[in-house]
């Protein structure tokens, strides 16, 4: 059984079949595929999911440039995913060969490219992070409310940024605040600065 990871919605099947160092075309290849989270069986052709095994068809990918592969694309609209989907099994089969190959499909959760980057205010959302991380890339900051020890080292501060420069002169429309913490040893060598939101 071979093993992958992808996507949660653009799940493939591949097979790739090669005989004396060749691919062969022109098969008629089939993909039974199991849903794990409830033992359902895909049908394509707009069916879905159902309760019974379906052999569905697998298209060559490209016999003249790519000979002997072979691929079945699940629907996406067909496809979900939840926290703990436990994945596929899809069972790839050609009977003249004679080929039988069994793939276990574990899907990816969703990334943060998913998100929506419109919502650039939101806190937590994908947005919001290209919005911090475009304002400390550019400089527009302010360090505030800093304290020091009596030897005039900075204690702390905050680190304070904005979406433009003009912004960050006028000390307006704050995007996000950082604490800063520094640690000195005893000779005054700062040891540790952390900054966090």
């Amino acid at each position: 059984m071979r093993q992958e990871t992808q996507h949660w919605d653009s799940i493939r099947a591949l097979l790739e079949v090669v005989l004396a160092g060749a691919g062969v075309t022109g098969l008629t290849v089939t993909a039974t595929v199991l849903r794990l989270s409830d033992s359902q069986w895909w049908r394509e052709g707009g069916v879905g999911w159902t309760g019974a095994p379906f052999p569905n068809a697998v298209a060559e990918k490209d016999a003249v440039n790519l000979p002997g592969l072979y691929e079945l694309a699940i629907t996406p609209g067909d496809l979900t995913y939840s926290d703990g989907f436990p994945g596929y099994v899809v069972l790839l089969e050609e009977a003249t060969t004679p080929v039988t190959e069994y793939l276990f499909i574990t899907p990816l959760r969703r990334s943060s490219q998913d998100d929506v980057v419109s919502d650039h205010d939101t806190a937590g959302t994908f947005g919001e992070l290209l919005t911090v991380t475009k304002s400390l890339a550019q400089g527009n900051q302010r360090i505030k409310n800093t304290t020091y020890d009596a030897d005039g080292r900075m204690l702390s501060a905050d680190i304070v940024t904005f979406a433009n420069g003009a912004d960050a002169a006028a000390d307006v429309n704050a995007i996000a605040t950082f604490g800063v913490t520094a640690v000195y040893d005893v000779d005054g060598n700062m040891t540790s600065l952390l900054s966090s939101e």
